[in-house]
């Protein structure tokens, strides 16, 4: 057991180590704690069982000890709302924070994220999953994944969106006055920060997301609160994105296209990133561009090339013969995911007769909760395996239904005849 002065010695002694503090500001960080938490003096006799080494931890510790100075009532809105006050004291202001991200930066750009990931693990504003088991399922598509998480997590997850009051500020959760915004009675954090990026003359914002679905999943958003579509200059800017950070894979889907524009991507290689090819297909008029496409459970059509500026006019070549084919008899959404390998831009256009929200749905990886899972197994792991083999494969039909081919609006030949036409 550990006194309350412990306590916030072992969570500033974090503050200090994330940058934004220095061990001359120990005494200050202390009085603005005891402040917070209704404290009179450090000595207390309050004591509590915590780890050192997790902010989550000790800042559960001093709401804990809030709470027994009636400071705040124990329910979970005045709770978290103290929490995401004190979490905030870990990261450095933004102006620091983007000093330190461009002094990484100049290093390399793995090494730049990989500081801007652990701050914000460190102040705990990356919740990622608490993963259980992990199934891996051989198909005709690939090496599919499942990860079973704990169910706190998918409830969590599920409230990660910031609630907004019935005003104009911020407009959504995707705007930059975001930074720093701390209301009672909405999930608005405050130790959020954005790296500021000048992309083709535009003001851009980089952050990673609280919900960690996939490795290092991050969202890049305007500083314009504007829709974005699938044209040319916005594929073109997603080339520019990956000379930036080569290290990740980006996505724009229908949710990024919504009022706020934006893009999101991650880290992680999922399944998709390892489809075998089905068909080429060879366009004059990129002579230096790879085109084939993907045995996948919808339509997908991969670009390759070493010029940045073949992808968006590839891509607009193939939904232009897609309208040219089908015209409005058949109506796609369209998914478009990037990645850089050695020297090559390559890039999926998913063709989908529906869209869903989750990236992760599209590429091939399954995140389930615990209890949903059980539903399905027994004990035994060898049932757990069969009830894990069987959710991929719910997972697979799934992702067929969303295929215009699979649903009976378009036909297979009317599909390969499609591809051809791309030759001519």
């Amino acid at each position: 057991m550990m006194k309350l002065n412990q306590v916030m010695d072992d969570f500033i002694t974090i503050a200090i180590q994330s940058g934004g503090w220095m061990e001359l500001d120990r005494l200050y960080l202390k009085n603005r704690l005891l402040t917070m938490i209704g404290g009179k003096t450090p000595d207390s006799d309050y004591e509590t069982e915590y780890d050192s080494t997790s902010a989550d931890s000790l800042s559960d510790s001093l709401v804990d000890y809030a709470v027994t100075q009636s400071n705040i009532t124990d329910n979970r809105k005045e709770r978290e709302y103290l929490k995401v006050q004190l979490l905030d004291l870990l990261a450095p202001p933004p102006s620091v924070v983007n000093a330190f991200f461009a002094q990484h930066y100049s290093k390399s750009p793995e090494e730049a994220t990989d500081y801007f990931y652990e701050l914000n693990k460190r102040s705990s504003y990356i919740k990622s999953p608490n993963m259980l088991k992990e199934y891996r399922y051989s198909t005709k598509y690939g090496n599919f994944l499942l990860r079973v998480v704990t169910d706190d997590w998918e409830t969590e997850v599920s409230e990660q969106a910031l609630i907004m009051k019935e005003n104009d500020y911020p407009k959504c959760m995707y705007c930059f006055e975001n930074e720093g915004l701390c209301e009672e009675g909405t999930l608005a954090v405050p130790g959020r920060r954005l790296i500021r990026m000048n992309v083709a003359g535009e003001s851009w914002g980089f952050q990673f997301a609280q919900a960690e679905e996939y490795q290092e999943k991050f969202i890049i958003s305007s500083e314009k609160h504007q829709s974005m579509t699938i044209d040319e200059p916005s594929i073109a800017r997603m080339t520019q994105l990956l000379d930036i950070f080569p290290q990740y894979f980006i996505c724009l889907a229908a949710e990024g296209r919504n009022d706020h524009g934006f893009y999101e991507g991650g880290r992680e290689e999922l399944p998709i990133a390892q489809a075998v090819i089905d068909q080429y297909i060879e366009l004059k008029e990129f002579p230096l561009m790879n085109i084939s496409s993907l045995i996948w459970p919808f339509p997908a059509i991969r670009l390759q090339s070493p010029n940045a500026e073949d992808i968006p006019r590839g891509i607009a070549h193939v939904l232009s013969k897609w309208q040219q084919n089908f015209k409005t008899k058949i109506q796609i959404s369209s998914v478009i995911l990037g990645r850089k390998k050695e020297n090559l831009y390559e890039f999926d256009l998913l063709l989908l007769s529906e869209e869903q929200k989750k990236v992760i749905s599209y590429q091939g990886n399954v995140l389930l909760a615990q209890k949903e899972f059980e539903k399905l197994a027994n004990t035994s792991e060898l049932d757990q395996k069969k009830a894990a083999d069987q959710v991929i494969d719910q997972h697979i039909s799934l992702m067929k239904s969303w295929s215009p081919v699979e649903n009976g609006q378009l036909l297979q030949e009317n599909f390969e005849t499609f591809l051809i036409s791309l030759e001519q």
